[in-house]
This record gives structure tokens, C-alpha cells and sequence, in this order.
């Protein structure tokens, strides 16, 4: 009974776990971000755009949710590491955790992808 217990209690801090992320930007190469139903894509490589799309990523919080993503961010890092983000809405997954972050995300790049006039900081 004392094991059940302190499995429940093991299961629930793991689920707590880091309330926030820290994704830093300085060894970042690109990020690429690609709608899942289609073949678009947006390959980012302005630092100052990778910053403004981190400080997004980086205000999220931990929530548990299941979904099917819409996009897929690929961050690529210049020692050739990899680093895949799931979006759907304004839901994140890393690594397997959820998070929701403080802006609609996927309305902003859907905007950018169907937007013809497209400038040099998407972010603005």
C-alpha cells in the first residue's frame, strides 16, 4: 500500500515536472517550420526572428494535452543537434511534454505562410 503510494506520488512529480521551457537562441543555425497537410514550409534563419519565435516558445507553460499536430518546428543547432517541436493552436510538445504558450502560434505562421508579401521578420 506504501509503494502504491509512493508510486502515485513519483508518477505525479514527474508529471510536474519544469513549469516552463528555456530554449536559448545563440547556438541556433535555422528553424524550419513545416504545416503537416501540405508541402509548406518556412526556414528561419534571422537571428533576431529565431529570438521573437523562441520568446513565444520560451512564455509557454505545462499543460497536459493530447493533439495532432498542425506544424512541425525543426530546430537545428550549428553542432548539427536536433530539436523537433509539435504545434496545434497555441499547444507545444517537446520531447513528449505539453505546454501552452501565451500566443496563438499557429494562427501567426499560418498568417505568414498565406500571406504573399512576405518580409524579412515574420514575427513582427
Amino acid at each position: 500500500m506504501i509503494m502504491k503510494k509512493i508510486s502515485y506520488i513519483m508518477i505525479l512529480l514527474s508529471l510536474v515536472g519544469c513549469a516552463s521551457l528555456n530554449i536559448k537562441s545563440r547556438s541556433i543555425e535555422n528553424i524550419i517550420i513545416e504545416e503537416t497537410n501540405s508541402d509548406l514550409r518556412i526556414n528561419i534563419s534571422d537571428k533576431s526572428s529565431i529570438s521573437l519565435l523562441l520568446k513565444y516558445i520560451n512564455s509557454s507553460s505545462r499543460e497536459f494535452y493530447i493533439f495532432k499536430p498542425n506544424y512541425i518546428i525543426t530546430i537545428s543547432y550549428e553542432d548539427k543537434k536536433i530539436k523537433k517541436i509539435f504545434l496545434k493552436d497555441e499547444m507545444l510538445k517537446i520531447e513528449g511534454v505539453t505546454y501552452r504558450t501565451s500566443e496563438h502560434l499557429s494562427v501567426i505562421i499560418e498568417t505568414y505562410l498565406r500571406n504573399d508579401t512576405k518580409d524579412s521578420c515574420m514575427w513582427q
